[in-house]
């Protein structure tokens, strides 16, 4: 459970990061950066119910693999968003690949999980992950538009 606080918690920073590089969606970003927090604090509190019983997910090595992959890409991309060498156009691609990987590499689904609210807790992340996506999305296409 560790490995998705720290990855929701990286997540949100890149966030905040991008809020402060784009004022024009700062919004956005600050929006989307908190419920990406808000994420690392439900996965926080669904650990201790792991703690308590060690078979309240089924996991395999395959699974982490993917999630610490996706760890280093996101550490890739706070590198390059604090150095300030990445424009609005780029962030926000970053922003919806990562959201779109997410959900293709069905990283809230990867576990099994043994109990009902470690699964709608994934379920509910899994689908906000998906508005991320979408909103990115939107928000790409507008910019494009304009150019």
């Amino acid at each position: 459970m560790d490995i998705f606080c720290k990855n929701e918690e990286k997540v949100a920073d890149l966030y905040y990061v991008y809020a402060d590089l784009f004022v024009t969606h700062s919004d956005l970003w600050s929006m989307i950066s908190a419920q990406e927090r808000e994420h690392s604090r439900l996965f926080r509190g669904l650990s201790l119910i792991d703690e308590e019983d060690a078979s309240s997910f089924k996991i395999n090595r395959h699974s982490m693999g993917i999630l610490n992959y996706i760890s280093r890409f996101i550490d890739d991309q706070l590198s390059i968003a604090r150095s300030g060498k990445i424009d609005a156009a780029c962030a926000l691609e970053t922003a919806l690949r990562l959201e779109q990987s997410m959900i293709e590499k069905k990283c809230f689904e990867m576990f099994e999980p043994r109990s009902e609210e470690i699964y709608e807790a994934f379920r509910r992340v899994n689908h906000e992950t998906g508005q991320h996506r979408d909103r990115f999305q939107k928000e790409l296409k507008k910019l494009i538009a304009k150019k």
